[in-house]
């Protein structure tokens, strides 16, 4: 792409004129120069990413956005290769950890032979209007969290684990192929089985859902399979959900709970991808992605009796392992903004975030519940902010289940008379041990970084507010020379 003035070189003095063509652009736009630093991004791009242009504009793009995938950033190889991409279906990571689903157009900007940077045009996914050829055919264009319904762009980590959890699920959500996700309550198995259909080629069908614990086996096998008149008292003819769900996705939640019997006649189902309602004799040919969750791990459901070997073969064809909080705690400060955020547009208030010792507290607490109960605590300390309150003190959590982080400690709690539903995991290790840790990384990472606390504080994944709490726990500003630019 020629650059159509020769004083538009080099691209520092052009930010005005790209401003002038793109400002009001609907469409995401994004100018890199040739090293790959980012001199242009308009506000189209800012509201996609839920990022401030001000925290965007002469960063690497290597600090403001993580590639989902092994393919990297189509950024990078426009400069390497020179080559225009066009239409390119592109997940990234952003650096506050949303991960977006885009479409992506980018064209070199050559001057000369002289190769100035590149020029990146983004729409969303989900707009028609970036895919008319998508469109045209027919094919899924997922959309937001519109009537419940989650995609993958909702669902926030930095945390490599759970990046991993995400690329299997993407991958494996546009085949037929069956999806097993394990996680523990609260950890998003919901989420996730929604993202995979509204992302899948399956988007325009149906989504149910049932918890095969909630509801006793005789009316499960019911609403599953359907009923023809007369068949018991009070059978009427009506589809199960099999039938309802024809084309689409059924998920499957709580697997390991649906009775040994009732899971054979499952596995049959699959098999042959047909439905016999209850008292009937009609075979009804179906097409399903079934999606279940399983709070235990499929195989110790296996060896417990939970679940019949063979119906994990069928349904586990992709095992997706959701990881707890507790072990993707690089996740807290973000997952905590998006909730502090959202309860401040919900409830009207103006939380900034936590107090240092709230931090601390949070950082150690065991988070038995996971995001599930991350959202709730946040939202129960909300309730309580009066103006012109803009920190969340430890008085703010009093209501809630969460006290500080004395109920769960570090690793695995102790369980007290007055919580009788704590999980009665013995410690493995005490707390002078794990402080004694936590030092021994501080240390180490402010030697590699030059005692530099805001290049320590990214080698650790902690955000600038926690390493300078950090330092004043541990005194480590009178022991060590540290630079707190």
């Amino acid at each position: 792409m020629e650059l159509p003035f020769d004083e538009l070189t080099p691209l520092g003095p052009c930010v005005a004129f790209f401003a002038q063509l793109f400002d009001h652009l609907p469409l995401g736009v994004s100018v890199h120069d040739s090293r790959n630093n980012i001199v242009y991004y308009n506000q189209a791009l800012s509201r996609a990413d839920e990022m401030d242009p001000a925290e965007v504009v002469g960063r690497s793009i290597n600090e403001v956005y993580q590639p989902f995938d092994s393919r990297g950033l189509l950024s990078q190889r426009c400069l390497e290769t020179r080559q225009r991409f066009i239409n390119h279906h592109l997940f990234y990571y952003t650096r506050f950890g949303k991960l977006v689903n885009s479409i992506h157009h980018v064209f070199p900007l050559i001057h000369e032979n002289r190769l100035l940077g590149c020029i990146c045009f983004a729409g969303e996914y989900r707009d028609p209007a970036i895919l008319p050829e998508l469109a045209a055919k027919g094919d899924s264009v997922p959309a937001g969290k519109k009537g419940g319904h989650y995609t993958f762009e909702q669902i926030i980590t930095q945390n490599p684990e759970m990046k991993r959890a995400l690329q299997v699920t993407a991958r494996s959500a546009d085949s037929d192929s069956s999806i097993m996700i394990y996680g523990e309550t609260g950890s998003g198995k919901e989420m996730f089985a929604q993202a995979a259909h509204y992302c899948g080629r399956r988007a325009k069908k149906p989504f149910l859902a049932v918890s095969c614990a909630a509801i006793p086996e005789n009316l499960l096998e019911g609403i599953l399979f359907g009923t023809v008149k007369g068949a018991f008292t009070g059978a009427q003819d009506r589809p199960g959900l099999m039938e309802m769900a024809d084309g689409g996705t059924l998920f499957l939640d709580e697997i390991n709970s649906m009775p040994l019997g009732l899971q054979a006649k499952m596995l049959r189902a699959i098999q042959e991808q047909t439905v016999n309602r209850i008292g009937g004799t009609k075979e009804r040919a179906v097409s399903l992605k079934i999606i279940s969750a399983t709070n235990n791990h499929p195989h110790r459901a296996v060896a417990e009796g939970q679940l019949r070997p063979d119906l994990l073969y069928r349904l586990g064809v992709v095992i997706v392992e959701i990881p707890p909080l507790r072990s993707r705690k690089d996740d807290l400060e973000l997952l905590t903004g998006h909730f502090i955020k959202k309860f401040n547009r919900k409830l009207g208030k103006n939380v900034t975030g936590l107090s240092p010792d709230m931090i601390e507290s949070f950082e150690k607490h065991y988070w038995p519940g996971n995001v599930r109960e991350l959202e709730h605590v946040i939202e129960s300390a909300m309730n309580l902010v009066s103006s012109p309150e803009t920190v969340l003190e430890a008085f703010h959590f009093s209501s809630s289940l969460f006290s500080g982080g004395a109920m769960y400690g570090v690793g695995a709690p102790a369980v007290s008379r007055r919580q009788p539903h704590a999980p009665a995991q013995p410690r493995s290790r005490s707390t002078a041990a794990i402080d004694q840790d936590e030092l021994d990384r501080l240390v180490k990472a402010l030697e590699e970084s030059g005692g530099n606390a805001a290049r320590a504080a990214r080698a650790l994944n902690i955000s600038p507010q926690l390493m300078h709490h950090k330092l004043k726990k541990y005194g480590l500003k009178k022991r060590i020379v540290v630079k707190m630019e």
